[in-house]
């Protein structure tokens, strides 16, 4: 399709950025004093690193980090940088230890990422090794949201596990308003939050990254695109507690002049193992133009409770439009004792009345139009799909193309004004 040799384009051109990168200066961190020895504290000899680099070759600088474990604090990345993540990036969970920040989009403060690219363009992230959030912490203050069904009891071997939390928890790799990034080869895991949270930036490539947290806790969503355009995912394996992957378009503010849409993003050989992938549910600026082709999600020992999710609120604005998926291998869909004890198991979870809330500020209507599913094959569900318009934004051009839910699956699909169901097992019918 036009749309994915476009995406496909945009790789190319971030690889041949990156190239170019063929960094004039080339600095390790242990050469400004880190130890790998997951005590001493290497905030500011990073950091240094990475603006001496960037000082000695503003146009091309690589970062090394060698092998060992590298305790650090939230460091800012520079533009036209590698930073070659070979050895361990342990976050420390001391949050003085993390610069204050507006949050992103707005409407509070939070703690700045482990790892944050803000305003900036070409930058790469790679080498192969690891950052780990450390999140153990972090989860145990969070409670309950980082834990719906109850602070564990291990969270008592951590002295300030009951403080509050008077700040967002800190992602682990944010960029923000930011350009030509690529994250290849690395593992990613265990953030405070959501693990990878790209917003309001563009021409970005994710290959080959693993990204990985406990299923018991919330919150510690995959790779997150939030109003990003030109983004592609690729052979990436996620498995995490809360969303692998969720795109959102942003707008917490109310200030419609934020109101960014994501837009032309592909997923391909890409496996979610834990929990599922979704739109929203922040979706105030739209999403389209979306490809999700050659996935896997779950596993046949049930590792989701639900696959495919549009958590949409029929008190906001924005449209979920022209988007694809096709040929996707979906495991046995099933309740889990960690999170989800009572979910039934549902492939397509298409609703526009996530959180069925009243209205708090009605800014307009959402609305689904144009979205086609087709070779997908599902290994068992309870539920084939809940689908749910509104009475006053039904949704419009739905297509469901050879479709076979195993298990003793229903569809329950309501609101719907148009739709085209074919070689669909079971039989799928909707009202509008």
């Amino acid at each position: 399709s036009e749309r994915l040799q476009m995406v496909i384009l945009v790789l190319l051109l971030v690889l041949a950025a990156s190239s170019q990168l063929q960094a004039q200066s080339t600095c390790v961190i242990t050469d400004f004093g880190a130890k790998g020895d997951n005590s001493t504290l290497n905030t500011a000899s990073i950091q240094r690193a990475i603006d001496e680099c960037h000082k000695r070759s503003p146009l091309g600088s690589k970062v090394v980090v060698p092998a060992g474990v590298f305790l650090t604090g939230s460091v800012n990345l520079t533009s036209n940088m590698q930073l070659v993540v070979q050895g361990t990036l342990f976050g420390s969970n001391n949050e003085s230890h993390y610069p204050v920040v507006p949050s992103l989009p707005g409407g509070t403060t939070m703690w700045a990422a482990l790892v944050a690219g803000y305003n900036v363009a070409n930058v790469t992230l790679t080498g192969g090794g690891t950052i780990d959030g450390n999140g153990w912490l972090w989860w145990c203050r969070a409670a309950p949201n980082s834990f719906p069904l109850g602070k564990p009891s291990w969270c008592n071997a951590f002295p300030r596990c009951n403080d509050s939390l008077p700040h967002m928890r800190p992602k682990l790799v944010e960029f923000f308003n930011s350009s030509k990034l690529h994250v290849e080869g690395i593992t990613i895991k265990n953030s405070p939050n959501w693990n990878v949270h790209p917003i309001y930036s563009t021409d970005i490539v994710f290959f080959n990254v693993t990204v990985l947290s406990p299923r018991a806790v919330g919150n510690t969503d995959g790779i997150d695109p939030s109003s990003c355009s030109n983004v592609l995912i690729d052979s990436c394996f996620i498995d995490v507690g809360d969303d692998g992957i969720s795109i959102k378009s942003q707008n917490a503010t109310w200030n419609t002049a934020l109101q960014v849409p994501s837009r032309n993003i592909t997923i391909r050989r890409t496996t979610i193992l834990s929990r599922n992938f979704c739109f929203g549910s922040a979706t105030y600026g739209g999403i389209s133009d979306v490809l999700m082709e050659d996935c896997r999600i779950g596993d046949d020992q049930g590792s989701c409770p639900w696959a495919i999710k549009f958590k949409s609120h029929r008190y906001f604005p924005g449209a979920i439009e022209n988007c694809t998926f096709r040929r996707i291998t979906m495991g046995k869909l099933m309740p889990n004792p960690w999170q989800q004890p009572k979910a039934p198991g549902t492939a397509f979870d298409l609703t526009l009345v996530y959180g069925d809330k009243p209205p708090k500020h009605r800014a307009g209507v959402p609305f689904v139009r144009n979205i086609t599913f087709e070779d997908i094959t599902v290994q068992s569900a309870a539920v084939a799909g809940l689908i749910q318009g509104l009475p006053e934004s039904k949704m419009v051009g739905l297509t469901f193309r050879n479709i076979t839910v195993g298990g003793k699956a229903r569809w329950d699909c309501q609101n719907v004004a148009s739709y085209t169901s074919q070689d669909v097992h079971p039989p799928l019918k909707c009202s509008s």
